[in-house]
């Protein structure tokens, strides 16, 4: 039965992914000459994947902190902590959002371009030249009342503990003054069986591991609690004085604040 509910599983968002091509090549379409209003669109046919998708997996979203219905209708550039490729899927689910990726996933088959239709801002970390056109696109998205999602570590981690931020992604909120939004991401419980505090994150796919275990581990389980923690929203200018070390260091204190105080599942 588990090797059946694994491969319905895998069918069904393979389904699900081929459908969403189709729809966002139809907004691509029917919007290009709409940018304010494509941004959106787009969003909220990536929040309905993510919803989609979060229920095949059975993931279960626990929202805590104060914030969270004071913020619903603004944008934010939104900072996170980096688990899993599963995290994507998680704060997509909560709120129509944008996200900043790595170029070369651009390129990945199907993901690739589930991405770009999505409205994934792309950008070549290794090259400085490049990271302009980026900022402006995440300003774009941010002045069409779309969140953008950045992970500052750069990176994933095991879940045990939080990365530094970088500081080079707070360089357009550190310079328009965007507003801040720090949240913190941490996977409770799998199929009832709570995840200790010291144990690796049971979704966390880190180093160099293989993507094709961690996934197929994955569709292997009926039920996945995570907790989404949002901290206090950071102005750069009252927090920072525009200054995007400082900037980095705050949000990143207040990520670690949320995941580690936020109250439990």
């Amino acid at each position: 039965m588990t090797l059946i509910r694994k491969v319905a599983k895998a069918i069904l968002i393979f389904v699900i992914c081929f459908a969403f091509l189709g729809i966002g090549a139809v907004v691509s379409i029917i919007f290009r000459p709409l940018p304010q209003f494509r941004s959106g669109v787009r969003a909220r046919c990536t929040r309905l994947w993510a919803i989609l998708i979060s229920a095949v997996l059975g993931i279960r979203i626990v929202q805590r902190g104060e914030v969270w219905p004071l913020v619903q209708n603004e944008a934010y550039f939104i900072v996170s902590n980096h688990v899993s490729y599963v995290d994507i899927v998680v704060l997509a689910s909560v709120r129509p959002v944008a996200f900043l990726s790595k170029h070369d996933v651009k390129d990945w088959p199907i993901l690739g371009r589930l991405a770009s239709f999505a409205g994934t801002v792309f950008v070549n970390r290794d090259s400085r030249r490049a990271a302009l056109p980026a900022m402006q696109e995440i300003e774009e998205r941010i002045a069409h009342d779309v969140s953008v999602v950045v992970f500052p570590e750069g990176t994933t981690s095991d879940g045990l503990r939080l990365l530094e931020f970088k500081s080079t992604f707070f360089d357009l909120p550190a310079r328009a003054r965007l507003p801040v939004l720090p949240v913190a991401l941490r996977y409770m419980s799998v199929d009832g069986r709570t995840v200790p505090a010291d144990a690796v994150s049971p979704v966390a796919w880190f180093g160099n591991a293989p993507l094709a275990p961690n996934v197929w581990q994955l569709f292997g389980m009926h039920e996945l609690v995570v907790r989404v923690a949002a901290g206090a929203p950071l102005c750069s200018s009252e927090n920072a004085g525009g200054d995007r070390k400082k900037l980095a260091q705050e949000a990143r204190a207040r990520v670690a604040e949320a995941y580690w105080t936020a109250e439990d599942v």
